[in-house]
């Protein structure tokens, strides 16, 4: 290109599969986040993640969590580390 000219690109944005989880799930801890993951024997385990940004109804993971892994969303206030948990009727994602 000279002086005086102009070009134009178009650059085609590629796409990415990433686990996502609902805000709902994620719990801060002073300045940790983290969800309760399900154990195979149903225990709710604190797990501590890396979270990226918001993607519309989720927050990306970027470590901590593992694609499967059942977590438990809205667990209130109370401390769920440790305890069963039973799953209910709701939606599986994935």
């Amino acid at each position: 290109i000279q002086s005086g000219l102009f070009g134009r690109a178009w650059f085609r944005r590629g796409e990415r599969r990433a686990l996502a989880v609902p805000p709902a799930a994620v719990l801060e801890r002073g300045q940790l986040r983290g969800v309760f993951v399900v154990d195979a024997g149903g225990l709710a385990q604190w797990r501590v993640i890396t979270t990226g940004p918001r993607a519309g109804e989720a927050i990306e993971v970027l470590s901590g969590l593992n694609d499967g892994e059942q977590i438990v969303v809205n667990p209130g206030v109370q401390d769920l580390d440790g305890k069963r948990v039973a799953a209910s009727a709701g939606e599986k994602k994935k």
